[in-house]
């Protein structure tokens, strides 16, 4: 992961009297050719332990790693999610991308991307 340090970040939660970690996720960002090279964030392995959970651990985990996403500059920070999921999503401002099986998606206000006008 040095070697891609502006690619992937990870945010993990830490139970500093147990000396565990108890929440974690990742923020993957990719360019995306056919938007002339914009910012697409990705947030991947959102898990909390089942002790932990109820304690708005993974809201705060998601709250943070789509605010960074949208920091870096991505126009847009998507997820793949079990159906279960996608209520807890839906909260954080999420929403399903059509056609898409349980990808969802959250836009942010970005400035055009350079080159966006490039024809393939």
């Amino acid at each position: 992961m040095r070697s891609c340090s502006d690619t992937y970040y990870c945010t993990v939660v830490v139970d500093t009297v147990e000396d565990k970690i108890v929440g974690a996720a990742t923020l993957l960002m990719e360019r995306k050719f056919i938007r002339g090279l914009a910012k697409r964030a990705r947030l991947e392995n959102v898990v909390v332990r089942s002790k932990y959970r109820g304690k708005q651990l993974g809201k705060s985990v998601v709250e943070i790693v789509s605010n960074l996403g949208k920091a870096l500059g991505a126009y847009k920070m998507t997820l793949d999610c079990k159906d279960a999921m996608i209520p807890f999503y839906q909260t954080l401002g999420y929403s399903r991308e059509p056609g898409a099986g349980n990808m969802m998606s959250i836009r942010f206000p970005t400035a055009p991307a350079i080159n966006s006008e490039a024809k393939l």
